[in-house]
């Protein structure tokens, strides 16, 4: 994932530009730009849920469907986070400036803060719900 580069004004030797670091600091920036808006919604979608009532759903599927999707959301919270850790791990070796992987760090744990919060909440909402 290297790409040479060669300067036109200097006419010095090819110079060579790293994109790992930026791949990793944009996928773990994306990722958790996406899954904090995700935390966001569905907060909003707890509170119509806890405000309307369960009306007909199972609450024991509904608990097990929960724990399910939230382990799957928190596993990929921590993907995110782990490819921002890893850019930044590059970019430090490197010697290169680690914007996007620290903003994709920092975007990732604030999102997977996120999602315990508003899992809790679901999770405390269906127990709620249970006869």
């Amino acid at each position: 994932m290297r790409e040479r580069i060669t300067s036109e004004l200097s006419g010095s030797s090819p110079l060579v530009v790293e994109k790992d670091i930026a791949h990793w600091g944009l996928a773990s920036l994306l990722m958790g730009g996406f899954l904090m808006l995700g935390a966001l919604i569905t907060l909003v979608v707890n509170l119509l849920f806890w405000s309307v009532g369960p009306r007909g759903i199972p609450m024991h599927l509904a608990f097990l469907g929960c724990v399910i999707g939230l382990a799957a959301v928190v596993g990929l919270n921590i993907v995110s986070l782990l490819f921002g850790i890893r850019g930044w791990q590059q970019a430090q070796l490197e010697q290169r400036p680690a914007g996007l992987p620290i903003a994709g760090t920092l975007t990732s744990s604030v999102a997977l803060i996120g999602w315990v919060g508003v899992g809790l909440d679901l999770l405390a909402i269906i127990h709620s719900f249970m006869p």
